[in-house]
C-alpha cells in the first residue's frame, strides 16, 4: 500500500457552473486497480456562496495533471477570513 499526500489545483462542475479550487489530495494506492481518494476542497466565500449547496452524488474532478475521478463531498466548514473547505471522498477513474 502506498499514500500520496499532496496539493494540486483541480477543475469541477457543480449545477451546471465550472469552478476551480485547491485540493489537498491524500491518494491510498492499496493495489494497481484499488485506487481511494480523500480530500479537501479550498474555496473563496464568493466561490462558496455561488456553489450552494453540496450535491447529493459524486463530483467530476478534473486535476492539473489531466487525472479525472469523482468525489463525493461529506461535510465542509468556514474557515477564518473568506475561504471554506469541503471535505470528501472518492476514486480516480
Amino acid at each position: 500500500m502506498e499514500v500520496i499526500e499532496k496539493k494540486i489545483d483541480c477543475r469541477f462542475v457543480v449545477n451546471d457552473q465550472e469552478f476551480e479550487g485547491l485540493l489537498h489530495l491524500i491518494e491510498v494506492r492499496y493495489s494497481e486497480r484499488i485506487v481511494f481518494w480523500n480530500g479537501v476542497l479550498q474555496l473563496t466565500r464568493d466561490q462558496m456562496l455561488r456553489f450552494g449547496e453540496p450535491p447529493n452524488h459524486p463530483v467530476t474532478v478534473t486535476l492539473s495533471d489531466d487525472r479525472v475521478g469523482g468525489l463525493y463531498f461529506t461535510h465542509g466548514t468556514a474557515r477564518s477570513g473568506d475561504y471554506f473547505e469541503l471535505a470528501g471522498v472518492g476514486k480516480p477513474n
